[in-house]
């Protein structure tokens, strides 16, 4: 394809002057010798028979380019077909560099843009890191970090210039287009892996493609994006226009180990039957993708009761509560106030609002949730988002488990029982103790004490 290309090129060569195209043989000169060089070979299809090229033609073409400088220093006398060898030779030595040089500069108009395309193609890029965020409606920024192999031996640079992002798609060049991401200029090293770092705005263009990019990332599954665009290359002091088709592995970046603690009941809305929950969640990153300053996020809570029974292994109940099901119940909203994601261990405040307003099944699920909580046991949140953000196409994309800590202590310390509290009793309303003998109905209680704390900075109520 690379000869066929540049016999092509080579056909072009009218538009150069008449006098570089005589370089190239004639008809009657492709069998000028039997041990011509081929400069291309005919391809199986082609028309055009092959061309051939050796020293003898190059003499050949040199004497009739040579034609009219020769006749034009024969008429000012400079030289003559009788002229001595001296003044023949000083005309070879003027003649025969300036033809070399325009057939130099000729092979390199042709060439040179095959060339710089051919080590575009054949270059591959890595994501070294890269930072997403903040986000609008409109799109989200992006800091990248690309290191880009075999780029070609000579240093270059590519101008400015848009991409196109795409996702990856089965038996086709690329999928959807997710957005556009305008690059600056960017130097390439010679014969040497080059680095280059970038701040941009990707520019949304689907967001069910953005959903469908990103969602397998952060499930932990690895997948790859499609960057296509056109640019300008400086080169050898020449700027040529490639095409740029490139496949970019974009890492997995999962929430590993997330677990709340510190787990308190802040307030209760009995108008609205909304109770809040604070907690702080901790969790790991191993990914080189980061998620930076996307403010608040909302993700919905959702509880099987069924799966997080004491009874069941704890491996089993991540694993069955670790995914939506018809057993899984909405049971709320958790609020992050202040969402990022980088790579390492991280630590965030939310907020869980257990909403009974959704229904019987919610009120249950709530129910068995807080028993079990207070009970001391580790329980399995699943959390679907982020809903309703500003921007529309980072809704849905992930789906991660949270481990729920019970109380740390347990909810009844102690208890004392005496002759005090179940012979005699004691006054509810003074708290002083009753007599023996003279008990009086409805003010007299007999039973053991208890001792216990109510977890976090409210009141708690038992009955029945």
């Amino acid at each position: 394809s690379f000869r066929k290309a540049l016999r092509q090129s080579f056909g072009r060569l009218p538009l150069l002057p008449a006098g570089l195209r005589h370089m190239l043989p004639t008809a009657a000169e492709r069998g000028f010798a039997a041990a011509d060089v081929p400069l291309v070979t005919a391809q199986s299809g082609d028309s055009a028979p092959p061309r051939r090229f050796s020293f003898a033609i190059v003499q050949a073409k040199l004497s009739r380019c040579a034609t009219p400088f020769v006749a034009g220093a024969q008429a000012a006398g400079r030289c003559s077909s009788r002229c001595s060898l001296k003044r023949r030779t000083a005309c070879c030595l003027v003649l025969t560099p300036v033809i070399s040089l325009a057939l130099a500069l000729t092979l390199a108009l042709a060439v040179l843009p095959l060339c710089v395309q051919m080590f575009m193609d054949a270059a591959t890029i890595s994501l070294v890191n890269c930072s997403l965020g903040p986000a609008d409606a409109t799109g989200i920024d992006v800091a990248i970090a690309l290191r880009l192999d075999n780029g070609g031996p000579v240093a270059a640079t590519i101008r400015a210039f848009d991409a196109v992002l795409h996702t990856q798609a089965d038996g086709a060049e690329a999928g959807a287009e997710i957005g556009r991401l305008s690059f600056p200029t960017l130097p390439m090293a010679a014969s040497a892996p080059t680095l280059l770092s970038t701040t941009s705005r990707l520019r949304v263009s689907s967001a069910a493609a953005f959903r469908a990019a990103t969602a397998p990332l952060l499930r932990g599954e690895a997948s790859e994006w499609v960057v296509r665009g056109e640019a300008t290359v400086q080169v050898l002091g020449r700027s040529v226009r490639v095409r740029l088709r490139k496949r970019l592995r974009m890492p997995a970046t999962r929430m590993e180990e997330m677990r709340a603690t510190d787990v308190s009941i802040e307030r209760g809305d009995n108008a609205t039957g909304v109770l809040t929950v604070a907690s702080r969640v901790s969790f790991f990153s191993r990914s080189s993708l980061e998620l930076v300053q996307m403010g608040a996020l909302r993700v919905h809570a959702y509880y099987d009761a069924g799966a997080n029974d004491p009874a069941v292994p704890a491996a089993e109940r991540r694993a069955r509560a670790g995914r939506l099901s018809s057993s899984s119940v909405r049971v709320g909203t958790v609020l992050l106030p202040n969402y990022e994601l980088r790579a390492g261990y991280n630590e965030l405040e939310e907020q869980i609002h257990f909403d009974q307003s959704l229904g019987v099944e919610a009120q249950e699920a709530i129910g068995h949730f807080f028993g079990r909580w207070l009970s001391g046991y580790e329980q399995t949140l699943l959390c679907v988002g982020p809903v309703g953000n500003e921007a529309a196409f980072l809704d849905n994309i992930s789906v991660t488990t949270t481990e729920v800590l019970g109380v740390p202590t347990p909810l009844f310390t102690g208890g004392l029982m005496a002759e005090e509290h179940t012979v005699r009793g004691w006054d509810v309303t003074t708290g002083a103790s009753c007599d023996t003998f003279q008990q009086q109905t409805g003010r007299c209680v007999k039973g053991a004490v208890v001792y216990g704390k109510a977890p976090g900075r409210r009141s708690l109520l038992f009955r029945d």
